[in-house]
């Protein structure tokens, strides 16, 4: 027998013996207490995986209900006109109705005024010759 017999202990149960001595008692609490931190460790992530999703849905109900007031007031609204603007889109549409007749009757002016150059310059080249 050793030294270490002292601090053995024995068990019976259903007919056999079981010795243990004081490092099997630290052996079993090191793995009651590895257990135990495991639990606790994975569970502690699953919270805040749970956290982290909830908190993801009520930003994205938050986002999504900005979304449908912006449509709502925003989208609708800014493809609609007030009477200011219509008036602004009038005049403006008139102003280029105006500036399109002035060019159409300038055009045959201008084409003639260049026929016209063209005919004094050559005019003025026969001359010096």
């Amino acid at each position: 027998m050793s030294a270490h017999d002292g601090m053995e202990h024995t068990i019976k149960v259903n007919g056999h013996t079981i010795r243990y001595g004081m490092r099997d008692l630290i052996q079993v609490a090191v793995l009651g207490l590895s257990v135990v931190g495991t639990f606790f460790l994975f569970n502690s992530r699953v919270s805040r995986n749970t956290d982290a999703i909830d908190r993801g849905f009520t930003i994205q109900h938050m986002l999504e209900a900005r979304v449908q007031k912006i449509d709502e007031n925003g989208t609708r609204r800014s493809h609609e006109t007030d009477a200011m603007q219509q008036q602004m889109i009038e005049y403006h549409t008139q102003q280029l109705n105006d500036i399109n007749k002035r060019l159409a009757d300038i055009i045959p002016k201008v084409d003639k005024i260049d026929a016209n150059v063209l005919w004094l310059m050559g005019r003025q080249l026969e001359a010096r010759k």
